[in-house]
């Protein structure tokens, strides 16, 4: 594959100096790539193309192995309600999961991050209200911006609190 693709694309001539070559002769001194040559080079170009695909197929066909893997499955289940995600459950193989992958996900690139969003563990965990103690319990109009960020902030720890690995939801009793 590199050989070609050496012997294609490197030359001291740019197109300029080939087209002026070529009203001397057929063959400009200096340039690799030879019409005579052409079905050899489109043949290499098309095995080298094959060579490509078959490997991303395969990486993709792999990944798609992992999805199917009972942990990996289990987490997905948390999100069987997303029609992206129920069918990649329902994918009765990995070439055919990987069917699904490579066919949704550049048409819809928000699929990947449906995908990603479930990989994670979901915990939804209970807040009560109660909990909340604002700086100030008797608010006046100029008091909300200061009470809405506390709450905000109370929020956002409860959130944050459990690590990265999973995606938390908060119910708020």
């Amino acid at each position: 594959m590199n050989a070609s693709k050496d012997r294609l694309f490197k030359s001291s001539l740019d197109r300029n100096a080939v087209e002026r070559a070529l009203k001397e002769r057929p063959q400009p001194e200096g340039c690799s790539l030879h019409v005579d040559e052409a079905d050899r080079l489109v043949s290499e170009a098309e095995e080298a193309q094959g060579k490509a695909k078959g490997v991303v197929r395969s990486a993709l066909v792999n990944m798609a192995s992992l999805l199917r893997q009972p942990a990996l499955r289990s987490l997905l289940e948390q999100g069987k309600q997303e029609p992206f995600i129920a069918d990649v459950l329902a994918a009765p193989g990995d070439e055919k999961l990987a069917d699904i992958l490579a066919e949704r996900i550049p048409s819809d690139p928000g699929n990947a991050n449906i995908l990603a969003k479930y990989l994670k563990r979901i915990v939804v965990r209970v807040l009560h209200l109660h909990d909340f103690k604002p700086s100030k319990t008797k608010v006046e109009k100029t008091d909300i911006e200061t009470v809405v960020g506390e709450f905000r902030n109370f929020l956002e720890k409860a959130v944050d609190g459990d690590g990265k690995g999973q995606s938390t939801i908060l119910e708020i009793k």
